[in-house]
């Protein structure tokens, strides 16, 4: 915020389009950050107006790369400039920050393949990424080697992760993309590797970051993820708790990649119908099928056939091991 604070003194000073171009970058990047997406969309849209005859291409990329960061964040492909497209016949000759963020875009976009061929290679020599530009590549790794990398190589990038930002609370560049704490990051590169005692750990103190922050995209992304470690540990109750959270965050912050993905974790934590919920939880007070079927106002027959089909959901082959699950939930 100093930081802002004084281009804006130095903006308001000198007049400069220059210092103006930045300074409303960075205010779009922090926009994203907190959650206001529409202002991100206004002030990048300014900075636009005030590039448009500039004719730099480092520019049309810096405003390509921050579509590219608000469509990663929403899970939006709707996000990405057009003109993000026109940059893939040169993209071998791009440093490897501009090929990763390119990759990303690919994927949104649902060209996977495409995305492999530009991002394993960067993954497999992660190593070498050290400093400036190079180490900016690491804020695109951690979802590209979800997506598209083996364990090997998911653990390649944990590593260097962690050496690289081992003294770092978050990471991001104010010029193009904040993404939060470095512990939420580890946190989903813990679950990539089954380790989610370890996710547990890392998510648990990611929120605590982002909540300081006022990170509320990242703290609704480190809900959702702190719910699937949790869940990979038998804390089935805490874990839909926490996804139902995050599905509140994501529809109030407008974030359709993580809505899909609650709902995806939700239907397989959870595989009941509302009426089969009904019933489970009577069978969990002991009642017999004539008193369920008494309560409801079902016939005995009904009842028993939804006791049938909640078994064969939930894997379980006794009433008292479904009463166990629904109990623990």
């Amino acid at each position: 915020m100093r930081e802002i604070a004084a281009m804006q003194a130095l903006a308001d000073r000198t007049g400069l389009p220059l210092v103006r171009w930045h300074l409303l970058r960075r205010q779009a990047t922090l926009a994203a950050l907190t959650g206001d997406f529409a202002a991100n969309r206004r002030l990048r849209a300014q900075a636009a107006e005030i590039a448009a005859n500039w004719h730099d291409s480092s520019v049309t990329f810096s405003e390509v790369a921050q579509s590219i960061g608000l469509a990663m964040l929403r899970g939006d492909p709707s996000d990405l400039m057009p003109e993000w497209e026109g940059q893939l016949p040169a993209i071998r000759g791009y440093p490897p920050v501009a090929q990763a963020g390119l990759a990303i875009a690919l994927l949104l976009a649902g060209r996977r393949d495409d995305a492999a061929a530009v991002a394993l290679p960067i993954i497999r020599s992660v190593a070498d990424l050290r400093r400036g530009l190079a180490l900016a590549t690491l804020s695109y790794l951690p979802d590209l080697v979800i997506e598209l990398g083996d364990r090997a190589d998911r653990l390649a990038v944990r590593t260097v992760l962690n050496e690289r930002f081992d003294e770092s609370l978050a990471t991001g560049a104010g010029t193009v993309s904040y993404e939060g704490s470095i512990a939420r990051t580890l946190g989903e590169l813990d679950l990539a590797c089954d380790e989610p005692a370890a996710a547990v750990a890392h998510f648990e103190q990611g929120l605590r970051i982002d909540s300081l922050l006022g990170a509320r995209p990242y703290v609704a992304k480190g809900r959702l993820g702190l719910a699937r470690a949790l869940a990979l540990t038998g804390d089935h109750r805490r874990a839909t708790q926490l996804a139902q959270s995050a599905a509140d965050d994501a529809r109030r912050l407008d974030m359709p990649g993580l809505s899909r993905a609650v709902d995806t974790f939700l239907a397989a934590e959870d595989p009941l119908t509302p009426r089969e919920h009904e019933i489970v939880d009577l069978v969990a007070q002991a009642l017999s099928n004539r008193a369920i079927a008494d309560r409801l106002v079902l016939s005995e027959r009904t009842v028993e056939s939804h006791v049938r089909r909640i078994l064969a959901k939930t894997g379980l082959t006794t009433r008292t091991e479904l009463a166990r699950w629904f109990l623990q939930r």
